[in-house]
């Protein structure tokens, strides 16, 4: 093998763990204080407007804006909680652990249009579905690179027709999913490129099935159809306006 393609071996070897290490240190501290909802309405689809704050708190809500039932992701109690929508208590589930219904680190949370509950665990590396009761469905994920595993799953996102979008953040790629987990497509890679990405942290599909993806690493919002093709991006490192410093959640109204 040629010196110079062992050095480039070696530049690319070195750009991964450096990605990983700054993931790593990236995603813990949004466990200290965070809260991730999602709403529910047995008569009206789920939209993907959500109301986003700097401390972690996200707030789905039915397209015509009616309540319904919240899920809150309680990171530091390894569980889900489940409220009305006047913070009435319902219902809880998960404690620590890796077996079915248990969690590592439960990080995003969505509902689909029958109910069913997706949780995307950073710790165990895989995706979890439950019934609006919290009965364990299905899971799906193991710790890797290759299709339908995960390195630190972040946020995830479900389109009108049922699909999961999982913020793959230290693989640096998005990946999509079917309702019951059947892997059906990836993208990204780690570079600063147009489509490649670095630390995607969360997801949010608007109604037309666009992907936006937010990445703390590269500062800014990149845009893709359903498919995974680039559409457009903007931001980058910096306090003014159209820039950002460790960019969290994304919005779609």
């Amino acid at each position: 093998m040629p010196s110079n393609m062992q050095d480039s071996i070696a530049d690319l070897d070195d750009i991964d763990e450096e990605v990983d290490s700054q993931v790593n240190e990236i995603i813990k501290p949004t466990f200290q204080n965070p809260l991730e909802k999602a709403v529910t309405n047995e008569n009206d689809d789920i939209s993907s407007n959500i109301d986003s704050t700097d401390n972690g708190i996200a707030d789905s809500k039915p397209s015509n804006g009616g309540g319904g039932d919240v899920y809150v992701v309680d990171y530091n109690n390894i569980r889900i909680q489940k409220f009305d929508n006047q913070g009435n208590f319902l219902s809880k589930w998960g404690t620590k652990g890796k077996g079915d219904g248990q969690f590592g680190v439960p990080h995003g949370v969505d509902v689909d249009k029958e109910g069913n509950v997706y949780v995307s665990d950073t710790d165990n590396n895989n995706v979890q579905k439950f019934d609006s009761e919290g009965n364990f469905l299905s899971k799906w994920g193991t710790t890797g690179g290759n299709e339908g595993q995960f390195k630190k799953p972040a946020g995830l996102d479900i389109d009108k027709d049922d699909n999961i979008y999982v913020a793959d953040a230290s693989n640096s790629r998005i990946q999509k999913f079917d309702s019951n987990g059947d892997f059906l497509s990836t993208w990204g890679s780690k570079r600063p490129g147009k489509g490649q990405q670095a630390s995607p942290h969360y997801v949010a599909v608007d109604s037309e099935g666009n992907v936006y993806v937010v990445e703390q690493l590269n500062f800014r919002v990149q845009k893709f159809d359903s498919n995974g093709e680039f559409l457009s991006m903007w931001g980058s490192k910096g306090s003014n306006d159209d820039q950002f410093l460790d960019p969290h959640s994304v919005v779609v109204s």
